[in-house]
């Protein structure tokens, strides 16, 4: 994502998503089913131990966080 924030536009409301970790990812999935959508934020790519694309190792009593907030706007 080139921002921390993204906002999906609805017909009645917006959803703003916002996060405290720039290197963050965003997974989208709409099943076969209308009007439903899955959205996931994530810390890396499918498969990041292999590729290394968002992937963070901590050293011994290291801690990682990252704050999501989600809101619906007018």
């Amino acid at each position: 994502m080139n921002s921390n924030e993204v906002t999906f536009k609805c017909p009645d409301y917006n959803l703003l998503i916002t996060y405290s970790e720039k290197n963050s990812f965003l997974q989208l999935y709409t099943p076969n089913r209308a009007n439903t959508i899955a959205i996931e934020p994530t810390t890396g790519v499918s498969d990041s131990f292999n590729n290394g694309i968002g992937l963070s190792v901590l050293k011994s009593n290291d801690v990682y966080e990252i704050d999501w907030v989600v809101s619906i706007i007018d």
